[in-house]
């Protein structure tokens, strides 16, 4: 027994200065990455065009005999085909009602407040409602409307910079990794290896998973509320398709507007609205996400939700598109880090047990 104890007081010995030197360099990192967040998110909202760039040009690389630099550049040229032709088909359209819907949901809000907002309680919340929108307008938007020019100025850059950070690292994945692994401390090089790589298929099927998924509940909800009648049918199945990479809060939101809409001509047709959303998003978490993100890493909502929040803190809305795939990217980091872990304090209670045997078999 005092042999078995000194063995594991050894051992802790040895794994508490790795412990407080690994926990340094985590809290040295974190700051960094505080300090730099914006350019943070923006090169891993680039890493994440690079791997889905890397996927389509790995699927090309072997079907066809060329090289991969062509292999890239027929993605690239396939999804600025695809790109120009949907702008070209209902591009106009799309911006035309987006453009009316700015014009006539104002109204529809005062058709809404006027319909239920009528009593004492309702004229309270709207006094409250006004007040807090006041505020928000004017200490958040009308000081950040004078900024426009360079707001989509940076917006125009961070673009380019996550299309050139994506070509890039599509074009010549390999340095890049071995440089993360040479800047890696070489007894755990396997480990960020593999967490590269599994982290790279779980990123990958999360952005292909989406992507279908975006395309099958944009066209769903324009179809459906076109037979529904709701007018601007093209801007709501475009804001839902986007909403689709915010999971849990975005399919949520991109039926307020629609359902505003409705409610404001026909109460009846808000139902009905209503019915198409639960339609809708039962076939999306039902059937299409199954399906297409077999792969993906199952992230719990109450980890979603607040990856979500924080992110958002963090970068704004770019914060909250890549919340999802940070948070994918930092569980299965865990998932095999603990893993290691278990493995390494496994063989380390086996050795010291045969150590404990052999001693007593020498006493």
């Amino acid at each position: 027994m005092t042999t078995e104890a000194t063995d594991s007081d050894r051992g802790a010995r040895a794994r508490g200065p790795s412990r407080a030197v690994h926990a340094v360099w985590l809290a040295a990192g974190l700051i960094v990455l505080w300090m730099v967040r914006d350019v943070a998110l923006l090169a891993f909202a680039g890493v994440l065009f690079g791997v889905f760039l890397c996927g389509v040009t790995d699927w090309l690389d072997d079907r066809l005999p060329v090289k991969r630099s062509v292999a890239l550049a027929i993605t690239l040229f396939a999804l600025l085909l695809v790109a120009l032709g949907f702008g070209a088909v209902i591009g106009k359209p799309i911006v035309e009602q987006v453009a009316q819907l700015q014009e006539r949901l104002p109204g529809a809000i005062e058709k809404l407040e006027g319909r239920f907002l009528t009593g004492p309680i309702g004229k309270q919340v709207k006094q409250r409602v006004v007040a807090n929108v006041g505020t928000i307008v004017e200490k958040g938007l009308l000081p950040g409307a004078t900024g426009l020019f360079s707001a989509t100025l940076g917006l125009a850059t961070g673009f380019v910079v996550v299309c050139f950070i994506g070509i890039f690292l599509a074009m010549r994945p390999g340095p890049y990794v071995r440089g993360v692994l040479v800047l890696s401390p070489r007894r755990h090089r396997d480990t960020v290896a593999r967490v590269l790589d599994e982290s790279t298929g779980v990123l990958r099927s999360w952005l292909v998973g989406k992507f279908i998924c975006a395309c099958l509940i944009g066209v769903a909800t324009g179809a459906g509320l076109a037979v529904l009648g709701i007018p601007y049918y093209l801007a709501f199945g475009l804001f839902a398709a986007v909403a689709v990479f915010v999971p849990i809060v975005g399919p949520v939101i991109s039926f307020i507007p629609p359902l505003l809409v409705a409610l404001a001509d026909d109460p009846v047709s808000a139902m009905w609205v209503l019915g198409l959303y639960v339609i809708v998003q039962g076939l999306e978490s039902y059937i299409v996400t199954p399906l297409v993100q077999r792969k993906a890493i199952e992230l719990p909502p109450a980890v979603a939700i607040a990856s979500q929040a924080v992110m958002t803190a963090l970068g704004g809305v770019l914060g909250l598109l890549v919340a999802v795939p940070t948070a994918a990217f930092v569980m299965t980091a865990v998932k095999i880090v603990d893993g290691n872990s278990d493995q390494d304090s496994s063989d380390l209670d086996a050795g010291s047990r045969e150590a404990s045997f052999a001693h007593q078999r020498e006493a």
